[in-house]
């Protein structure tokens, strides 16, 4: 485990008090750019899953969501479509 970010401070802490291996960082930007990590793992709102997933992808990284990564078949079929372009 590299680093955390949750836009609630107080969540972020709370992981890295339990995970003392983790790096907090104040933006999801500062994971998505570190060349270094090539995995996102998320426990997000069910509904914003896709869409960070989407954002993983085009920053050439791996995405893992704790539960399903999609509540509506568009969000699937956007997912298919960065996977095929990706390719």
């Amino acid at each position: 485990m590299v680093s955390v970010y949750d836009p609630d401070k107080e969540k972020a802490m709370a992981f890295c008090q339990k995970f003392q291996e983790a790096n907090m960082v104040g933006s999801e930007n500062e994971i998505l750019e570190d060349d270094s990590i090539n995995l996102v793992a998320s426990a997000c709102i069910p509904s914003e899953r896709c869409a960070l997933g989407l954002r993983v992808m085009d920053q050439h990284k791996h995405f893992f969501s704790d539960k399903p990564a999609f509540t509506t078949k568009e969000q699937i079929e956007k997912a298919e479509q960065k996977q095929s372009k990706l390719d």
